[in-house]
């Protein structure tokens, strides 16, 4: 697991060494359930941040997400 952050954005890396999956085959579980892919998905979107799963049978798996981070005028305007 390694945690990035820069001026203007944060991102997170996790990584095994596992088995793997082919990211295709598994079916989406409602976002609204709270649990799995779909509802990762679906909280880096809805902050405005990228979300990418990479995997394949017999290689492990990566997740990344990219969330960007507000500017200082913005989070002023939000006190």
């Amino acid at each position: 697991m390694t945690l990035d952050f820069g001026d203007d954005r944060v991102a997170v890396d996790i990584t095994d060494d596992g088995v793997g999956f082919d990211p295709g085959s598994v079916p989406e579980p409602a976002p609204e359930s709270g649990f799995g892919l779909a509802a990762m998905r679906a909280r880096v979107d809805d902050l405005g941040g990228t979300f990418t799963v990479r995997s394949a049978e017999g290689e492990g798996t990566s997740i990344t997400a990219v969330l960007p981070l507000p500017s200082e005028s913005s989070s002023e305007r939000h006190l």
